[in-house]
């Protein structure tokens, strides 16, 4: 179910009102460790049209760059603005240690992360649908927050910090050890996504390979149940991705 608000947003709503985190984290899609991966964008039967992306790795030029060079389909670029860390995290929030990181190992990922010395970014985007596409090309309009940042640590702050939970989270190729990411971050997610007030997202959209299950992890054996896919993912033709639920 696409949701109204999007729908009338002007554009100087988007630029110039107060950033209403809860409405775009809400039922969201939170990808950490996402890249510039379209995949979950594009298989709009997953059901959402508001989507949390995360990555350390991704510079503000990197981002800028994508989304200059017409990233969506179908799509063009209604509205845009940076946001501050004020905006997006609740005054009172406090990044808790998870009992399952290892804390020399994740400080060490986060500044070769961080060595090309640009510095984070969160940017909300809002992009339109072109006239010449119609309803069963996607939704009218679909909300992107991208935030250079750790992926734990966003979803404790955005979602734990605002008391709303994502609809989906995404886990697909991380990035865990050679990849630059460190060794347990699924099970470090999961033991932050317990924390939650409200428990657990209702499905999470996994990656495997070909002819596969996805890998299993404590996190995916909380979610049993296919409920759409495989389905294709941009870029790796020897990957697909799967929703799941509870």
């Amino acid at each position: 179910m696409f949701q109204d608000w999007l729908l009338a947003l002007t554009k100087q709503d988007v630029l110039d009102r107060e950033f209403d985190a809860k409405k775009v984290l809400d039922g969201c899609l939170f990808y950490p460790a996402s890249g510039i991966d379209g995949s979950p964008i594009r298989h709009w039967g997953i059901g959402v049209d508001s989507f949390v992306y995360v990555d350390m790795a991704v510079t503000k030029a990197d981002f800028n760059r994508v989304i200059a060079g017409g990233a969506f389909k179908g799509y063009d670029l209604y509205a845009s603005r940076e946001l501050s860390p004020q905006e997006l995290m609740t005054r009172n929030w406090r990044m808790r240690a998870p009992s399952s990181i290892d804390k020399a190992e994740y400080v060490e990922r986060m500044q070769r992360a961080m060595n090309d010395k640009t510095g984070p970014f969160a940017t909300w985007s809002v992009f339109e649908r072109k006239d010449e596409f119609s309803d069963s090309h996607g939704p009218k309009r679909f909300s992107l927050l991208y935030m250079r940042a750790e992926g734990v640590a966003a979803y404790d702050g955005l979602f734990s910090g605002h008391l709303v939970l994502p609809k989906v989270v995404a886990l697909i190729r991380p990035g865990t050890g050679f990849g630059g990411n460190f060794g347990n971050f699924e099970e470090v997610l999961y033991e932050v996504m317990t924390w939650h007030p409200h428990g657990m997202p209702a499905q999470i959209l996994a990656w495997h390979s070909r002819g596969q299950d996805p890998f299993e992890t404590e996190l995916t054996r909380a979610y049993p149940n296919l409920l759409l896919g495989p389905m294709g993912k941009d870029g790796e033709r020897d990957f697909l991705i799967s929703l799941f639920g509870r």
